[in-house]
């Protein structure tokens, strides 16, 4: 094989190179609030809600349930949050952990041990 085919092969098998942060949590928290103009659930700073994953004013923890199986889009701040993504707002059990402060920008998230193909690295999130 050649190097432009091997590489073609390792973009394939790694999800078109898409850099998922893995984290050793059961659940993602992103904080989100709904717009008044247009009624959609949209992401907010996480600052706006509590650490301890409560409401803060209009501010609502959303939490998604992560598994080993696949990653998760976590939209960046400012942008809806569709209703087919997963996140719900019903709190995890007290003895479940939750992994916060993914990056603004936006990013894929699983759980460690999602696969990355050849040479895949693993970073966490702050929690």
């Amino acid at each position: 094989m050649t190097a432009a085919s091997i590489g073609a092969l390792v973009v394939t098998l790694t999800g078109c190179g898409e850099d998922v942060q893995e984290v050793d949590a059961d659940y993602a928290q992103i904080c989100v609030r709904e717009d008044p103009a247009t009624g959609e659930t949209v992401r907010v700073d996480d600052d706006d809600c509590d650490d301890a994953g409560r409401p803060r004013g209009s501010f609502i923890p959303m939490f998604l349930f992560l598994n080993a199986s696949r990653s998760f889009a976590v939209p960046p701040v400012g942008s809806a949050v569709p209703r087919s993504s997963g996140f719900t707002t019903t709190r995890p059990p007290a003895s479940a952990s939750v992994a916060r402060g993914f990056a603004p920008s936006g990013t894929s998230v699983g759980k460690t041990g999602v696969s990355k193909g050849f040479g895949g690295t693993k970073s966490g999130a702050g929690s």
